[in-house]
């Protein structure tokens, strides 16, 4: 019995247009109808987000599609992604939090300066203020350096073909290497097929239109990533 996953509305707006002349329809045809039955699965890869707290698990179903379920404390959520409107290379991305980067630099700048004041005034105990005053310093650069380098974050992002907006991202050699470099082999041998089913390119284009649209519906992508992607689906449309 093949399960269920996902229903969405494709049928409120029937058409994305750009200038007065280029106009790509919108449907709820063929792979784009609102619900996704999962007949076969070739690959299947979990992995723990232990920044955010987020489980994902990621299957490869009916030959062209990724089946992605996300699971957190607060929320969960289940969407799909046609394999054939991704890039097939992904970005390898390195994502930093600056903020803790900051917070190191401006107490080091507050000990240097603390140390320049204390020591060329004449204050009681001045030894033992420039050492509270110093390890307090030296502790917050500590704790603020390890917590900019515990939240750096690697990862293979997979991109729109046209629109560029990042659909899928993955975590490096998680839950091991072998389990990586598999499910990754799998789903880009299935990126080919999706690639190469015979859609000629303005239907590739009104496609992956289809696919921004239901994203943005479902909350995966952002309004203004849509538009964006929008504008150089529509552009790449009047250009072929």
């Amino acid at each position: 019995m093949p399960q269920l996953y996902g229903q969405y509305d494709l049928g409120v707006e029937l058409c994305e247009q750009f200038g007065d002349s280029t106009t790509i329809t919108l449907s709820s045809e063929d792979d784009y109808s609102n619900e996704l039955q999962v007949n076969e699965v070739y690959g299947e890869l979990t992995q723990q987000n232990n920044q955010g707290g987020i489980f994902s698990k990621y299957l490869v179903v009916n030959m062209y599609y990724v089946l992605i379920q996300e699971q957190s404390k607060l929320s969960s959520r289940k969407y799909w992604i046609n394999l054939g409107n991704l890039k097939y290379k992904p970005k390898r991305c390195v994502f930093v939090t600056w903020r803790w980067l900051s917070t190191a630099v401006i107490s080091a700048l507050i000990s240097a300066l603390a140390f320049d004041y204390i020591s060329t005034s004449n204050l009681p105990n001045k030894s033992f203020v420039l050492t509270v005053i110093l390890m307090g310093c030296a502790l917050a650069v500590a704790c603020s350096l390890w917590l900019f380098f515990r939240q750096i974050r690697y990862r293979h992002v997979y991109y729109s073909r046209t629109g560029k907006v990042p659909f899928l991202e993955l975590i490096p050699n998680q839950p091991s290497r072998d389990k990586f470099l598999r499910f990754k082999e799998i789903m880009q041998e299935h990126m080919r097929l999706g690639r190469n089913k015979g859609v000629i390119p303005e239907d590739a284009l009104a496609r992956e239109m289809r696919e921004h649209r239901r994203l943005n519906q479902s909350g995966v992508i952002s309004d203004t990533q849509y538009a964006c992607a929008k504008e150089k689906i529509l552009r790449g449309h009047s250009q072929s």
